[in-house]
């Protein structure tokens, strides 16, 4: 599990094709050196987990159904990538929580400096839309944002942290639970469908069960 607050830049040095995927060996900062085989790493939001590790390189293998939903694929070397480690019991969670399952490949449409920060418009797949909800939690290449609003297929975030951001196509991890909201809206998941609750809520909103979300203890709405 994974908070969305990017530690630092791996740069990529190699790309090996491997049997259904391939290996990537990235250099990285302090910061990340000398974690052992094993350990997890959000790769541009994708958990990843390290098979060699060398003085400042980590190595990782993506498999064909990470290939599919990211764009670890598409890295060459000199490739920058957001990494971060996972978290630890006890451990502040400063985002939201990624669970590191990337949901799919979204593309930015439009980029609107306003208000101080920047304002991206992506567009994902069809079947990725319904999960992603105004002021729920999204993961764009890794990182933690809040969705500021949708229009079908596309939503819009801000960020203050990334004005020179150029990339045409991201990954895209929805938030797995969208809660508090001052509004009371939150996200409910069951199977590849959703279901939004809009029942007043001033207390912090959880899962119940796979049919039903909860609004400060009392049942707020149920998963057709």
């Amino acid at each position: 599990m994974f908070s969305g607050i990017i530690e630092d830049l791996g740069r990529v040095v190699r790309v090996e094709p491997r049997a259904g995927g391939v290996r990537l060996v990235l250099q990285v900062p302090e910061a990340l050196r000398g974690l052992d085989p094993g350990s997890s790493v959000a790769v541009n939001g994708a958990c990843l987990t390290v098979v060699a590790a060398g003085a400042d390189t980590l190595e990782f293998d993506a498999v064909g159904a990470t290939l599919k939903r990211t764009l670890l694929g598409k890295a060459s070397p000199g490739y920058r990538l957001n990494l971060e480690r996972s978290l630890r019991v006890g451990m502040p969670v400063d985002g939201h929580l990624v669970t590191g399952h990337v949901d799919g490949v979204g593309t930015v449409r439009t980029r609107r400096p306003r208000e101080g920060a920047v304002y991206f418009g992506i567009q994902v797949p069809s079947e990725l839309a319904p999960q992603i909800v105004p002021r729920g939690s999204v993961a764009v290449d890794g990182v933690s944002l809040t969705v500021a609003e949708t229009r079908g297929p596309e939503f819009t975030v801000s960020d203050f942290t990334l004005p020179e951001f150029r990339a045409l196509m991201v990954s895209v991890s929805a938030g797995v639970l969208n809660a508090p909201f001052s509004d009371g809206i939150a996200g409910c998941f069951r199977g590849a469908g959703a279901c939004v609750s809009a029942a007043p809520c001033l207390r912090p909103v959880s899962p119940l069960s796979a049919k039903s979300c909860i609004c400060g203890g009392a049942s707020a709405a149920s998963c057709p």
